[in-house]
């Protein structure tokens, strides 16, 4: 890859990181946001933006795809506190609605 690519993802990153500032709910950015990272060298923004969109999946109510991003966390971290608690309030919340 060149410099100039680069530098273009970094950018993509930085202004969609800007975007999930003030929107941290939108997972549509979250997801785009995350799939740039690789190429720029940047493991740990991958992580972040991992979490964040399992956050904004969660506060959606997409349990489902919340759980597989944690479980794309949990590979990389399978100790994460966060997102062991996390998953266990989507179980929580799953089997509530299931009892209705």
């Amino acid at each position: 890859m060149s410099e100039e690519e680069r530098n273009q993802i970094l950018q993509t990153i930085d202004m969609f990181e800007v975007i999930t500032q003030t929107q941290p709910d939108d997972y549509q950015s979250l997801d785009i946001l995350k799939k740039p990272i690789p190429k720029s060298g940047v493991r740990t923004k991958r992580w972040r933006a991992s979490r964040k969109l399992a956050e904004a999946y969660f506060n959606a109510g997409s349990y489902a795809l919340a759980m597989q991003e944690c479980e794309v966390l949990l590979l990389r971290d399978p100790n994460a506190p966060e997102v062991l608690a996390m998953l266990g309030e989507i179980e929580a919340r799953l089997q509530a609605a299931a009892r209705r």
